[in-house]
């Protein structure tokens, strides 16, 4: 399909349901997401990066939070995102989104976001990136090279295309697809 700017169009099929969150945060994403994924969770007090496996978040320094911290939460896989967010005080609510063959047919975007970083320091199954400036980000990933050329970790995202009542197209809907050193 059309590519400008470095973004191609394409079209693939995907499903989003509405999820009405009624237990705790850890419960609900228990039900929806069945194998390991990435977790990015804005609190608060702080962003938090890693992984939610076997029922449970893992951070860095075992991090845990409390659910009336969290201002939004993505867990994310290469088909699928849970997305949560607070609504007010202590209720969430959400949407999954599943990109697979037996969904809608649409139109989306591929993009990749470079995270800041142009140093590392690693923290045994974590990777520390910072930033000249004073940024530091905490990932889950191990190994990890990166400077302050072409040698970035970038965040894929996902990002999908909708019509208004008078047919004007624009994003109706973006989703984390995969942290990646390939752009």
């Amino acid at each position: 399909m059309l590519e400008n700017n470095g973004l191609k169009l394409k079209k693939i099929k995907s499903t989003v349901l509405p999820v009405n969150i009624t237990k705790s945060l850890k419960q609900e994403i228990s039900e929806r997401i069945k194998s390991d994924a990435y977790v990015v969770a804005y609190l608060d007090y702080a962003v938090l990066i890693g992984k939610f496996k076997n029922d449970e978040f893992q951070f860095y320094n075992n991090e845990q939070f409390q659910d009336r911290f969290a201002q939004r939460i993505r867990i994310f896989q290469n088909d699928r995102e849970l997305h949560i967010w607070r609504c007010n005080d202590n209720n969430f609510k959400g949407r999954l989104r599943i990109d697979d063959e037996t969904g809608e047919e649409t139109v989306a975007v591929d993009a990749y976001q470079v995270m800041l970083g142009t140093n590392t320091e690693r923290l045994g199954e974590y990777t520390k990136l910072i930033e000249e400036r004073g940024a530091e980000l905490i990932l889950p990933l191990k190994n990890i090279s990166v400077d302050d050329k072409k040698k970035r970790l970038f965040l894929k995202t996902r990002n999908y295309i909708g019509y208004n009542p008078i047919q004007q197209a624009g994003y109706v809907d973006c989703r984390f697809v995969e942290i990646t050193d390939k752009a």
